[in-house]
């Protein structure tokens, strides 16, 4: 599948959870070279044809904001990291589900349990694609590895 196919569907399919599920404005794509800040990370496997990951980053300040918003709480610093981290978890599941969708809908694909990573993916070259998206407060990055197919 051309490079520029998966983009596009990270773009599209981040964009649509990000908006619809998070009330985050992405205010457009972050350059390639930018870098998230005091960042947490989500990693999803999943099988089916092609088989891969998906790795979502989003800087902290911006992950409690959607945090907060995902579950309706006015006072952002009253989240405890574990609820922070389990709407992480269901954010990757989102954007995971929405980009699959996009890319391959003839196929059935098993989403694993979305899992805190204790850093970004060190994944690199064919097969990988990474998109960054400005959320004003913060960054996102969603990275997606599959493989063959």
């Amino acid at each position: 599948m051309p490079e520029g196919e998966q983009e596009k569907a990270i773009a599209e399919g981040a964009r649509e959870v990000l908006e619809t599920m998070f009330f985050a404005e992405v205010l457009g794509p972050a350059p390639a070279e930018a870098v998230l800040e005091d960042e947490r990370w989500v990693r999803l496997e999943f099988q089916g044809n092609p088989p891969g990951r998906l790795s979502v980053g989003v800087s902290a300040p911006a992950a409690r904001r959607m945090a907060a918003d995902f579950l309706g709480v006015e006072d952002a610093e009253a989240l405890s990291e574990a609820q922070v981290g389990e709407v992480l978890c269901e954010l990757a599941n989102m954007i995971g589900g929405s980009i699959l969708s996009r890319l391959e809908s003839e196929t059935i694909f098993d989403l694993g349990r979305p899992e805190a990573a204790a850093s970004a993916p060190e994944e690199a070259g064919a097969g990988v694609v990474c998109c960054r998206f400005d959320l004003g407060d913060g960054m996102l990055a969603v990275r997606l590895a599959m493989r063959g197919g």
